[in-house]
């Protein structure tokens, strides 16, 4: 009989296909970036997934988001992501959070134990709080820099994040480590080296390509690296 992860398993391997399924991981955001990691992580064989999000969809989010449809707009970003992620693994087990993570609620989040944590949200004070607590915990983190005013995905690239440049959201991070003390070279980081194209900020202008490769290749970092 055939298996949904047949040609998953025929890639890579039963021992590291196993290691993915049993991975708990912790996926912050779930907007263009993070709800196209949510499914590939879910295709790839991840079983074990929490999501976070506070955001309801929104007809702008249409362009790009891959969780987003006309008949979903205006319901929570979380429980649709649940239910899309259950309509292709009904074994999936997901918590979910409609929450905006702080200072004042990431305890609480981090009450359930995380082998991994893919940041994909762009309120840098967020970012730090799980930078923190990703480094007190000793989590291996992934954190997804500026996707927006961007058109070529074949300039993103996986590095720490004191090596990157351009990126303004990467500069405001840079900047935000020094202040807290926190050592760069232990966050990991998925950046653009395209520079912005527009000078609009309100919307942050986006299309589709740069936020879902940026996503793709978050997860082949993860299953070509952190799985060995």
């Amino acid at each position: 009989m055939e298996n949904r992860f047949d040609r998953t398993l025929s890639l890579i391997g039963i021992d590291k296909f196993n290691k993915l399924s049993n991975l708990s991981i912790l996926i912050v955001g779930v907007g263009g970036v993070g709800g196209s990691v949510f499914e590939g992580l879910v295709r790839s064989g991840c079983n074990n997934l929490t999501i976070i999000d506070s955001d309801t969809i929104n007809i702008t989010n249409l362009n790009r988001q891959i969780i987003s449809n006309a008949n979903n707009i205006g319901k929570s970003k979380v429980e649709v992501t649940k239910e899309y992620g259950l309509s292709i693994n009904p074994s999936l087990n997901i918590k979910t959070h409609q929450i905006f993570l702080d200072k004042n609620n990431i305890n609480d989040v981090f009450k359930d134990k995380y082998d991994l944590i893919i940041d994909c949200i762009d309120s840098t004070t967020s970012k730090l709080e799980l930078y923190k607590k990703a480094i007190e915990l000793d989590i291996p983190l992934i954190s997804s820099m500026g996707t927006a005013n961007k058109l070529d995905p074949s300039l993103i690239e996986i590095t720490r994040l004191d090596k990157t440049t351009i990126d303004p959201l990467a500069r405001k991070m840079r900047n935000l480590c020094k202040e807290n003390n926190i050592d760069m070279k232990k966050i990991i980081v998925s950046y653009s080296k395209e520079p912005s194209l527009t000078s609009i900020s309100n919307p942050l202008p986006s299309m589709m390509m740069v936020p879902t490769t940026n996503a793709m290749i978050i997860i082949s970092y993860i299953i070509r690296n952190l799985l060995n």
